[in-house]
């Protein structure tokens, strides 16, 4: 799973099913790219938890959602800023 933060977001933590994960990094287009291996058995769910810090933006975040055979659960929490 790959996921495309804002430009300058850090990655604090990283947690597959609750216990503690490692995220390779990479750029794409000025942005980090967090990307978590993992394996996925047939009839099985994952839960992924990426910590980032973010710089403040405007709009809208937009989830690009992929054809799947179960439709993608995403949620998304939007923590305040001080």
């Amino acid at each position: 799973m790959s996921y495309l933060a804002t430009g300058r977001a850090l990655l604090r933590a990283v947690n597959v099913d609750g216990r503690p994960g490692t995220a390779g990094i990479g750029t794409e287009h000025g942005h980090p790219v967090y990307t978590v291996d993992l394996e996925l058995p047939r009839r099985t769910a994952r839960t992924i938890l990426l910590t980032l810090t973010e710089p403040a933006g405007t709009g809208t975040p937009v989830v690009l959602r992929q054809p799947l055979v179960r439709p993608l659960d995403v949620r998304i929490a939007d923590a305040s800023c001080h």
